[in-house]
């Protein structure tokens, strides 16, 4: 039979709905994963480490940088959360049930084990990917997508799904401007952690976005 305007609006709420409860999933990651760097570079007790870094904004070492984008991300799934219970009525519990999809459980893992390593700064090659995958799109494009979607969707309550991506996206742009001036200025050079983090940007574009092993 011929879709009608319910089976459209049935469509959308489903992709939306999954998409934002994967994002749900990564960004559960995220904050474990730079806590962990933070750790592990503790551990390996290199001076460079906790040295001041020149360029950020404030005078703080690789560590504390660490640490603060830490505590800076662990909030950020509420955020989905309270989106996915106005837009659609989804529990927290709900949420919390559904899985990782293969991709989202790939890019954690990859970045655990960056962050767990030797090179305990390689996470940023993957996270670097990923937030300037966002700058280059711009806020523009995706505010337009989003303003596509709110107008089509036949979705009432779509916009306070959506508010979450739109500010994650502003926030993307940050993190990049941030973590560029972090591998610029702040990574040493003498233990490999550049070489390392090019090797995990490369990574995760060959495994999560390509689908192959590198």
């Amino acid at each position: 039979r011929t879709p009608t305007s319910d089976d459209i609006v049935a469509l959308n709420r489903a992709a939306i709905i999954s998409f934002l409860t994967q994002m749900y999933h990564y960004i559960q990651y995220n904050s474990k994963i730079v806590l962990q760097a933070a750790k592990k570079m503790q551990q390996l007790n290199r001076p460079e480490y906790k040295q001041i870094v020149a360029g950020l904004e404030e005078r703080i070492s690789l560590i504390t940088a660490s640490e603060r984008e830490a505590e800076e991300e662990a909030p950020h799934y509420k955020w989905v959360l309270e989106g996915l219970e106005k837009a659609f009525g989804l529990s927290v519990d709900e949420i919390k049930k559904t899985q990782p999809s293969p991709h989202v459980i790939k890019y954690g893992r990859i970045l655990t084990e960056a962050a767990n390593s030797d090179n305990p700064l390689s996470y940023l090659g993957g996270a670097y990917m990923l937030n300037k995958w966002t700058a280059d799109r711009g806020v523009d494009s995706v505010t337009s997508c989003c303003g596509n979607l709110i107008k089509y969707s036949g979705i009432p309550q779509i916009i306070a799904a959506l508010k979450v991506y739109l500010e994650h996206a502003v926030l993307d742009l940050q993190h990049y401007r941030r973590m560029r001036e972090l591998i610029a200025n702040g990574v040493p050079l003498k233990y490999g952690d550049h070489e390392a983090i090019v090797k995990v940007g490369k990574e995760m574009a060959y495994q999560i976005y390509l689908g192959k092993e590198k």
